[in-house]
Formats: C-alpha cells, sequence, structure tokens
C-alpha cells in the first residue's frame, strides 16, 4: 500500500466546508438538534463548526462548551482510535496487552 499525500490544512477545512451542506441534511434527516465539529491536524484545532441548537426551545446555537451526550459512541471512537495507532505503530496488534501500550495502566 502506497502512503497517501498528507493533506495540508486548507484543503482539510475547503473540504469540510464543502461537506457542511451535506452534514446539515443529515442532521435535519435523522433529528439531530444540533453538532459540533472539531478537527485536528499534526497537534493543532484547524477547524471547529457548529450546527443546529444546543436549546431547540430557545433557539440557542452550540458552542465549543457544549456538551454532548454521546452514551456508547465512545466505544466507536476508541476502536478508530485503536486502529490508527495500530495503523501507525506495526509493533502494536489488535491482540498487544493494554501493558505494552501504556505501561502506567494497572488493571
Amino acid at each position: 500500500m502506497t502512503p497517501k499525500t498528507a493533506m495540508k490544512p486548507g484543503d482539510i477545512i475547503n473540504r469540510l466546508g464543502d461537506a457542511l451542506p451535506l452534514i446539515r441534511q443529515i442532521c435535519d434527516i435523522s433529528g439531530v438538534p444540533g453538532a459540533s465539529i472539531g478537527v485536528f491536524h499534526e497537534d493543532q484545532k484547524i477547524y471547529t463548526t457548529h450546527i443546529g441548537h444546543r436549546d431547540v426551545a430557545a433557539k440557542l446555537p452550540p458552542t465549543s462548551d457544549t456538551m454532548y451526550g454521546i452514551g456508547s459512541l465512545t466505544k466507536g471512537f476508541v476502536a478508530a482510535s485503536l486502529a490508527q495507532l495500530i495503523g501507525k505503530h506495526p509493533g502494536v496488534t489488535w491482540t498487544s496487552p493494554i501493558q505494552d501500550i501504556l505501561s502506567e495502566y494497572q488493571p
């Protein structure tokens, strides 16, 4: 597999901007009242935007401080994070003991 050329922050921002109408449509169709999107690239925040409302009745928009109840979505975030870790570190596999990755972890 050939590594892809890294995208520049400006390209990422443009693509996300182009995707906003679709993201808004998905929120409308699914009934999601509000959402916040943040993107980090090489340890720097390069993009944030907020869609819809954090309080529908008061028509208050979400902010960077809005807290969302994401419930069991955390499992998906953890799995995606592990997949990225495995992709970047050849010595780490899906069956690597957690202590090999995080030496400070004590079960």
